[in-house]
């Protein structure tokens, strides 16, 4: 018998919701795929008043409640099969994205002194108003869709910035890093350096490319569709 396909949990982006990556969530499903994406309490910072824990805490009660029972969100597949349990996450795709040790935080790594394209205002962390954010975030669109896509961006917590994971999930569960070449935030030197350090430490991460800005989702939501699925098989 034919085993089941595996379920695909889709966390979204800072200052993003999921109207961004709605087709290329749609081309995952086409392919029969179940996929969880849940919109994460840090978006609506208003009413939230620890946002990281509050997006932590939902991910995971979606995972021990998700038809793999993945209770004890974290643990690869082998850990639990070795407590005799069934389900578990096979692998972590990130795109473009910071893979944090433990007890570093974003802060850490990128000082917003050291950013030149957002600040801290209150309680948000804020995309400067005087920045062309359409090019800067999404290089590789047209301009009409750049605009769609500032127009439906959210407020974003400094909250999250200054956390520091207590688990390095990518030490035990198999773990995917998508290069992103256009991306002005996160530049492709920067993003193979952090690989790199992490691969020094003796840290498995398997490598894919993409020649887009930091929204694949938007500009070749297909060719991401295809590395996801391709470590679905």
């Amino acid at each position: 018998m034919a085993s089941k396909k595996p379920i695909i949990m889709f966390v979204h982006g800072a200052w993003h919701t999921l109207e961004h990556y709605r087709v290329f969530l749609a081309i995952l499903q086409s392919k029969g795929y179940t996929v969880i994406a849940p919109d994460l309490p840090s978006r609506t910072v208003e009413t939230v008043v620890d946002p990281t824990k509050a997006d932590i805490e939902l991910i995971a009660s979606i995972a021990r409640n998700s038809p793999t029972k993945g209770k004890g969100f974290g643990l690869g597949i082998e850990a639990r099969r070795s407590q005799g349990l069934n389900g578990g996450v096979r692998r972590i795709v990130i795109v473009a994205g910071f893979i944090l040790e433990k007890g570093v935080c974003i802060e850490t790594s990128a000082p917003i002194d050291s950013l030149d394209w957002c600040y801290y205002e209150g309680s948000l962390k804020v995309i400067d108003r005087k920045l062309d954010a359409g090019p800067f975030f999404y290089p590789d669109i047209s301009h009409q869709d750049q605009q769609s896509a500032l127009r439906r961006l959210v407020k974003h917590p400094k909250a999250c910035s200054f956390y520091s994971p207590e688990n390095k999930a990518y030490t035990e569960i198999d773990t995917t890093f998508v290069y992103c070449g256009k991306v002005m935030a996160f530049p492709q030197a920067a993003q193979r350096d952090m690989i790199m350090s992490l691969k020094d430490r003796r840290v498995k991460v398997d490598e894919e490319s993409l020649p887009s800005g930091h929204f694949p989702s938007l500009s070749m939501p297909d060719r991401l569709a295809e590395i996801v699925l391709k470590y679905c098989a």
